[in-house]
């Protein structure tokens, strides 16, 4: 492997270690993507490919073969599976208990869904997933396959020597390289117009459930959500096990900050669907960018004025 600019490797270092200080979600997040991986994932692959083999259109096969492109048929499977088991699944089956729950959620008893809304946002989530991901995954797949964003190297193909060392130094990087695509588009539709057109469709619960992570108009879905995750491994040329638990992990990642759930780790962007002008990034952009809701004004103005409500109701 070509070294990497001392400086990239620094900032990847310093990424890794700000994921691990986060706690138990960011570690959660990795246990249910690698239990995706060696669960669902590699043992369903066979099954997964053949059935998309059946149903591709000529019009796709020359720039994917569900069977040949075994990287871009196992990316595609850890996305759909960590929505499947862990939003529909893990996170739905945490709601259906409020008495236990209700307790660990940022903003209380309404971080939960109607029936209806849960319906709605699985609905429009697997059009998204299924069918509109489709217009960002497989460009990005042919610039991975073919080399073209790293002077035409060939693929790591899976048959290769997976190192562990080089795998979390890829992941930091598809970390570095989200957080900072996320960041950009996601301030970007928060224009006023882009905003009315777009991204205020996200916006409709103000305290999502974990389904509601890709419901989303699809432009912001293909272009801000998707287009960021599958840039990562085109870029760095991972080992297709890497492409495959980083997908798993960003939409694992993604489910848990809308589940509401603290211990997930859905704090901060729970205060971006509340407050809207904050936290518009995933890792390290909001502090540098000076966009962080804790520590804001406005965090200040809230906290006081919620402290002198409690000191009139205790001197009534």
């Amino acid at each position: 492997m070509p070294l990497l600019h001392p400086l990239l490797t620094t900032v990847s270092s310093g990424v890794l270690k700000y994921i691990f200080l986060q706690g138990v979600g960011p570690l959660l997040t990795g246990l249910f993507a690698h239990g995706l991986l060696k669960l669902v994932v590699l043992p369903l692959e066979d099954i997964f490919a053949a059935g998309l083999e059946k149903m591709m259109p000529d019009l796709v096969r020359p720039y994917y073969d569900p069977v040949i492109d075994r990287t871009f048929t196992i990316m595609a499977l850890s996305g759909l599976s960590a929505y499947v088991v862990v939003a529909m699944g893990f996170c739905t089956l945490l709601d259906l208990f409020p008495s236990v729950t209700m307790a660990h959620k940022v903003q209380g008893h309404r971080n939960y869904f109607t029936p209806s809304e849960w319906l709605q946002a699985v609905g429009v989530g697997l059009i998204n997933l299924l069918c509109f991901s489709w217009f960002a995954t497989l460009p990005c797949w042919v610039l991975q396959r073919d080399g073209y964003l790293r002077g035409g190297t060939p693929a790591t193909a899976v048959e290769a020597e997976f190192d562990l060392p080089t795998a979390m130094l890829h992941f930091a990087i598809h970390g570095i390289v989200i957080d900072v695509w996320f960041y950009g588009t996601h301030r970007l539709i928060h224009h006023p117009i882009l905003y009315m057109w777009i991204h205020k469709f996200h916006h409709r619960f103000k305290a999502p459930t974990a389904v509601a992570c890709v419901y989303a108009n699809p432009l912001e879905f293909m272009i801000g959500n998707v287009g960021g995750v599958v840039l990562g491994p085109a870029l760095t040329n991972c080992h297709p096990y890497s492409a495959a638990f980083w997908m798993a992990y960003a939409i694992t990642s993604t489910s848990f900050s809308h589940s509401g759930y603290t211990v997930f780790g859905a704090t901060s962007h729970d205060q971006h669907h509340e407050h809207f002008d904050f936290n518009f990034g995933v890792l390290i952009t909001d502090a540098v960018l000076g966009t962080k809701f804790e520590g804001s004004a406005r965090q200040k103005r809230i906290l006081a004025k919620a402290a002198a409500k409690r000191q009139d109701a205790k001197s009534v």
